[in-house]
């Protein structure tokens, strides 16, 4: 059951960002930057600056980590300048030094060494999700997602299971569904000493997850829990990857009308029952007084997303990515050519075309 967690304090700005206006696209300078994949890289390597404080005790030697996650390239993406010239080339794949699983893990055993007993369990964390928003913009989703903030700086989008490892057998613990959001309240707080364009929120929400909860409650009663193995746990992962649009030598063409039927490769309108009108609406030839608004489309030139440009998809992994329109707030001054999040007067819209990702488990668009 997903359960959609705020941060644990306020909020106040809306950032959002996604393709150039339609009026400055045909004059940006990214015709080299055709998909996502064509980012450059920025690497990152968590180091443990100081080690967590014995008193967190976990009831472990130690963690392991399988990443279960339907794109294991990257955390997401970053913007490495704020300027009001902002285009598809100022954004950049975020990655970690040595591989995403191989670097958390590193972390997390130098960091709680302090902590860990002298027992001979160590707990199996699997990452379904581990993304980081930096643009949130809620305003293209259809989701109904009520019990997150509306405005923040970033959100870190995380699903993970706990299992118990006692020799090979593994024993279920806890699953979190969640997000964490830096908003304009706590990257304020003076103990946190969070900042924007770092990891330094990600830090706060990797501690978070073995610090928020009981570990030595949730073991104690781990023998009256199911048994299972690693392979098992494997075959339930890898059920997530099975999707039809996964495994199609070719995606049919037609018309999506909402993310489910792009899922399982199933279009609601087939290839020939449509047209798109001037409006970049899709018509429906036999009903003809009705335009009608559609997830994606699939062609003999590509997969693109709903209007109003017809933005190609590309497989990353298991999943898909592209370049969206959304839009942020500027300030209207010339020493104020910054990224604000703050939605007033004295505003202007900016419009840009930014990279995202789509969950392929919920459909929804980071």
């Amino acid at each position: 059951m997903h359960e959609y967690v705020k941060s644990w304090m306020g909020a106040i700005g809306f950032v959002t960002a996604v393709i150039l206006s339609l009026s400055c696209y045909s004059q940006s300078k990214t015709n080299d930057i055709l998909y996502t994949s064509d980012l450059d890289s920025i690497e990152y390597n968590l180091v443990a600056e100081s080690l967590a404080p014995s008193s967190i005790q976990l009831p472990f030697r130690g963690i392991t980590i399988l990443d279960a996650r339907f794109d294991t390239s990257k955390l997401g993406f970053e913007k490495h300048q704020q300027f009001i010239n902002l285009n598809k080339k100022d954004f950049r794949k975020i990655k970690l030094k040595g591989g995403i699983k191989n670097n958390i893990l590193g972390f997390y055993n130098d960091y709680y060494q302090r902590c860990f007993s002298n027992s001979t369990d160590q707990l199996l964390m699997v990452f379904k999700t581990l993304w980081i928003d930096n643009l949130p913009d809620r305003s293209f989703r259809k989701e109904r997602i009520t019990d997150i903030v509306k405005e923040s700086y970033q959100d870190i989008y995380i699903k993970v299971e706990f299992y118990l490892k006692r020799i090979s057998d593994y024993y279920p613990l806890k699953r979190v569904d969640t997000v964490f959001q830096l908003t304009e309240q706590n990257i304020h707080s003076p103990l946190l000493k969070l900042k924007k364009n770092n990891l330094s929120f990600f830090l706060f929400a990797l501690k978070s997850l073995l610090e928020n909860y009981d570990f030595n409650m949730l073991t104690e009663n781990n023998d009256h829990k199911k048994m299972i193995s690693i392979k098992e746990i494997d075959s339930f992962n890898n059920k997530r990857f099975l999707l039809p649009v996964l495994n199609v030598k070719k995606i049919t063409n037609g018309v999506y009308m909402h993310f489910r039927e792009f899922a399982n490769n199933d279009p609601s309108i087939g290839e020939n029952d449509y047209y798109i009108n001037k409006k970049g609406k899709v018509m429906i030839k036999n009903d003809l007084t009705n335009e009608h608004f559609y997830w994606a489309i699939a062609d003999d030139s590509g997969i693109h997303i709903r209007e109003p440009l017809l933005v190609d998809f590309k497989r990353i992994g298991n999943t898909f990515e592209f370049f969206l329109n959304t839009f942020a707030f500027m300030p209207k001054s010339l020493t104020g050519n910054f990224l604000d999040l703050n939605e007033n007067k004295g505003k202007k819209i900016r419009f840009f075309l930014t990279p995202r990702q789509i969950d392929m488990e919920t459909g929804i668009i980071y």
